[in-house]
Order: structure tokens, then C-alpha cells, then sequence
């Protein structure tokens, strides 16, 4: 499950096409929280995204038919580390399933301008340091600047302007200038909704864990009375 996702993030793929690969993935995590990881994935050999970008090791496979595989124990860890990295998936990469901001068909005029933002953009932990530098040199610029910042340097927006006549050039960068008070209103909105939903979250978590200690504690008062 992890190599394909691996080899996906490191490939030329660009956001474009990212969400025909996020689909399949959401697909095979449900087919796989279920009961349909055995005969799909193990017997069949069928890998997250079928032959794209799967791994070319056959040490799991060997090991589901060796002798020293407990198939019970490693089915019912397989489901459950489905379990997870679907809820993973469907709360971080939102955006990308049907019905999220990139969920539907992609234009081919905005392919052409994904073409510059590949998926090795997605990891790196350069990024997370880079940020935490740009924070600590500019601790009052907004969190809008910083991300501004970082994209400019690792999307290298400055190559992709240079390799376009004057004219062009100018118009990408008049664009820029009417349109970034709306993308400031934008981003500002998507911060507050971004930080609702952690909010809500972390409450959410909070109510189960009373209500978990609430049940422990019924279950040893009965116990003792």
C-alpha cells in the first residue's frame, strides 16, 4: 500500500491528474476495509492503483504464503490499517474526491499550468523547515506571506516567468496584482474553516474520551458495588 503511494509522490505526476489516483485509492480502501483485501489484493496481487507505480518486491505476497504467517492476526491488521488511512485520506485529501474543490474534471488549459506544480511538492520536510525559518525571520507577516513565500521558491514561479515573452509575462503579473486582495479574502476563509474543523475535531475527540472514562468508571462501580 505504501510503496505505490510513495512512487506516486515521487513521480512527474502533477495535481492535474492527482485526483484519478486519490479516487482509486479512496475505491481500494473501502473495497479493503471490508472483507475484500484477501482475494483482491493478496491473491490477486492487485496493488493500490493496479500496475501504476507498483512495487516490484514480492516479499509480502511470499510472506501471506509462508508458513510462519498467522493469516487471521496479519487479515484483521491489514483492516484496520485500512480503516485508518481511509479516514486519513478522506479528511486530508478532501479536495481532491468527488465533490471537493478539485474533485471534478480538470480542464485541459489548467493542465497545461499544473504542468509546473508536480506532487514532490506534497513532501519534503524542507518545506516544514523553510516555513519555520521564514517564521522565525518575519515572526509579524501574515501565514498568507509565508505560504506565498515558499510556493514562489519551490513552485520556482521566477524560471516559469522567465520563460515567457514580455508580454506575457506582464499580463500573468497584472493579473496577479488585481486578483490578490480576492485570494488574500480567499485564504483568509479557508484558514477560519481549516481551524473550525480541527476545532470541532478536537472536541469531538474530548466527548468520546469522558464518555469512554464515564463507561470505565459505571464498569468498575458496578464491579465494586
Amino acid at each position: 500500500m505504501t510503496t505505490p503511494y510513495w512512487n506516486l509522490m515521487n513521480s512527474k505526476t502533477n495535481y492535474g491528474e492527482f485526483p484519478i489516483y486519490v479516487k482509486a485509492m479512496d475505491a481500494a480502501l473501502k473495497r479493503w476495509s471490508k472483507d475484500e483485501f484477501e482475494i483482491d489484493c493478496l491473491l490477486k496481487k492487485r496493488p493500490l492503483f493496479g500496475q501504476d507505480f507498483a512495487s516490484q518486491s514480492q516479499e509480502a505476497f511470499s510472506f501471506w504464503n509462508s508458513q510462519s504467517c498467522q493469516k487471521d492476526l496479519t487479515m484483521s491488521t491489514f483492516k484496520a490499517i485500512c480503516i485508518k488511512r481511509l479516514e486519513a485520506l478522506q479528511r486530508q485529501l478532501a479536495d481532491f474526491l468527488p465533490g471537493g474543490v478539485y474533485g471534478g474534471d480538470v480542464p485541459e488549459h489548467v493542465r497545461d499550468l499544473l504542468d509546473t506544480c508536480p506532487l514532490t511538492n506534497l513532501t519534503g520536510e524542507r518545506l516544514f523547515g523553510d516555513l519555520d525559518y521564514s517564521m522565525i525571520k518575519r515572526r509579524t507577516a501574515s501565514t498568507f506571506f509565508h505560504s506565498t513565500i515558499n510556493m514562489w521558491k519551490h513552485n520556482r514561479t521566477s524560471n516559469f516567468l522567465s520563460t515567457k515573452s514580455p508580454t506575457a509575462r506582464k499580463k500573468l503579473i497584472d493579473s496577479v496584482k488585481k486578483n490578490g486582495k480576492k485570494l488574500k479574502l480567499k485564504h483568509k476563509a479557508s484558514v477560519k474553516e481549516t481551524r473550525d474543523v480541527i476545532k470541532r475535531k478536537i472536541q469531538e475527540n474530548e466527548q468520546k474520551k469522558k464518555e469512554k472514562e464515564l463507561q470505565f468508571k459505571t464498569k468498575i462501580d458496578k464491579q465494586l458495588f
